[in-house]
């Protein structure tokens, strides 16, 4: 969810104790309660906006002044195992898969990885356990 602009210097991103949140710019703030996806699911709020604020504003108190300016809900890449995949799919030339959830984390690592293989068909073993033929 994101908030309104709030009076904060918050510079980068907080994985703090049952809640994460990142500037947005303007003030805005993008914050979800560790337990959104089950919470959300499982709840009669359509969001459980407020007490995702609250346990935000543990941490960042201009927080508590806060209102919900906006909510999204997207789809995260999780393949079954909640592992990434990356690789070529067999039987689909010219097709390479990068799916993951910590993508962000590893993506400056893969890109250089990724490159390799595809220019230079250079087969990293680092990626072994990673390739999308485990599900076919």
């Amino acid at each position: 969810m994101y908030t309104g602009p709030v009076a904060t210097t918050l510079k980068r991103p907080i994985h703090a104790p049952g809640v994460h949140f990142r500037p947005d710019g303007a003030g805005r703030v993008v914050l979800a309660l560790g337990a959104h996806d089950h919470d959300w699911a499982e709840s009669a709020d359509p969001w459980p906006a407020e007490r995702s604020l609250a346990a935000a504003a543990v941490h960042l108190p201009p927080l508590a002044g806060a209102h919900v300016e906006a909510t999204r809900v997207g789809v995260r890449p999780m393949p079954r195992d909640q592992r990434p995949m990356v690789g070529a799919i067999p039987g689909l030339d010219g097709f390479y898969l990068v799916v993951s959830h910590s993508g962000v984390t590893l993506g400056p690592l893969w890109g250089k990885i990724v490159a390799a293989e595809l220019l230079d068909g250079a087969t990293d073993p680092r990626l072994a356990p990673y390739r999308p033929a485990r599900f076919l």
